[in-house]
């Protein structure tokens, strides 16, 4: 019943509100050469005229096209596959906000480690980091004038993907990898931190944008901007992230301001972790509580409601990725 939907040429939609998109409740279907087009526009009136699997087609994937508007990061397999699944149906539309959130679900489920029930080798991420890069590239081919955010923080996320799966290439710069992810000057890190400011400036009220911003200075250890972005993210929304508030302590600690710093990792503890970077973020404050300021281990397993055991790999570990 839903095969012709492979066929799916034409998405158009509105832009404004939160993550740059306002959808209408409904569509049109167009036929050429026995081909269905579709359209979110019309009113809710004219969708129950539809059939029942149309019906059903557009209200799933304005659902998912909702969902993947949010600022935060999903992590959910079936949310993840399922986005894929009907965003490769409109991807010839050229339409740039279905684009990038086809980009973010491949690079999303990219970063899970179990996948289809078996573990998530680099090769099989390697696939799907190209099949992002391919998508977003077409996406910023095809930014509106007043700008797509989701499209320069997503691109933003892929590059750094890029570095993380293949350092020694696409990490250093001037190799021909890091030429082609940056093509002016084979600087993948100024590219990302190009496109992380561009989001900015489209959609400032983005916690996670100012967020990784912030993350981009503090690998290059300017942490007063560093700290600037992530205060700025709080700002945004407070308490937003387990991450964030980690970061600020970091940047505490590294501008000696020990009360505070403390304060930032207490905080971090006492937060309830919404993904993989929270839950880190956690770990390694318990980290520095212990063996940079000296509390006891028992009383911060306590603070941490959870077991803890000493993890020497995460002390020396500078960043928490997502």
């Amino acid at each position: 019943m839903f095969r012709s939907w492979s066929s799916i040429r034409k998405l158009a939609l509105g832009v404004s509100g939160a993550a740059g998109i306002q959808l209408g409740a409904a569509a049109v279907v167009e036929k050429t050469d026995d081909k269905p087009k579709f359209n979110l526009a019309e009113s809710d009136k004219r969708l129950k005229k539809k059939p029942e699997w149309y019906q059903f087609a557009v209200h799933e994937l304005e659902t998912l096209i909702r969902k993947f508007s949010s600022y935060g990061f999903i992590e959910h397999e079936e949310l993840t596959s399922n986005a894929i699944l009907w965003f490769e149906r409109c991807a010839d539309s050229n339409n740039p906000e279905i684009l990038w959130r086809l980009a973010r679900a491949y690079i999303e489920k990219s970063k899970l480690d179990i996948v289809d029930n078996r573990v998530h080798y680099p090769e099989h991420r390697d696939v799907l980091l190209q099949k992002a890069y391919e998508a977003i590239k077409k996406a910023l081919a095809q930014e509106p004038p007043q700008g797509s955010a989701g499209a320069h923080k997503w691109y933003a996320i892929i590059l750094q993907s890029y570095i993380e799966l293949h350092p020694f290439t696409a990490g250093r710069k001037g190799t021909a990898l890091a030429k082609q992810l940056a093509p002016s000057d084979g600087d993948v890190k100024s590219e990302i931190r190009a496109h992380l400011n561009r989001a900015a400036e489209i959609d400032p009220k983005d916690p996670f944008t100012w967020h990784l911003l912030g993350i981009e200075y503090f690998e290059l250890k300017d942490y007063k901007k560093a700290g600037e972005y992530f205060q700025k993210a709080e700002d945004v929304k407070p308490d937003f992230s387990s991450a964030n508030r980690y970061y600020l302590g970091r940047v505490y600690m590294a501008n000696k301001e020990i009360a505070k710093a403390k304060e930032a990792f207490l905080k971090t503890l006492s937060s309830t972790p919404k993904n993989k970077a929270d839950g880190r973020a956690k770990s390694m404050s318990k980290q520095h509580l212990v063996f940079d300021l000296k509390l006891k281990a028992d009383e911060v397993a306590l603070l941490g409601q959870e077991d803890w055991k000493y993890q020497p790999e995460l002390i020396y570990d500078e960043t928490i990725k997502f």
